[in-house]
């Protein structure tokens, strides 16, 4: 196999892997909204974060792999620390989000149907397993 039949294949494969858990985390988040489970959206903002994450920490490797010029004597290389902050403060703003709307769900209690969620979990276990 050539190098770029096998990088064609890794990106038809990636891109295959990106849109099914981008199913998985709508289906989660779309779950956890009608079944009022804080626990399954978070998941799926969880999920989410990481699949930002990795699009993010892709585009900083590509970012860097770019030489030097006349004025980015040093290149592209702080990329790498950028995306790292952006990941960390997208995670941070994502658990502030899960602890208000939890402490709201503490004082507030709703009840959830235990069977679909425990469903909908199986299947994103089953996905993150497969």
């Amino acid at each position: 196999m050539s190098t770029l039949a096998s990088y064609e294949h890794l990106r038809s494969r990636l891109s295959l892997a990106l849109a099914l858990n981008a199913a998985i985390i709508v289906a989660e988040f779309i779950g956890g909204w009608i079944l009022n489970s804080i626990g399954l959206m978070s998941d799926a903002g969880h999920n989410l974060v990481d699949q930002g994450a990795l699009f993010l920490a892709l585009y900083a490797h590509l970012l860097t792999a770019r030489p030097a010029t006349e004025t980015r004597t040093f290149g592209y290389h702080r990329a790498g620390i950028i995306a790292a902050f952006l990941n960390s403060f997208v995670l941070l703003l994502t658990a502030l989000g899960i602890t208000l709307v939890g402490l709201k769900r503490l004082l507030q209690p709703i009840p959830v149907d235990g069977g679909w969620i425990m469903a909908i979990a199986a299947l994103s276990l089953a996905r993150s397993q497969g």
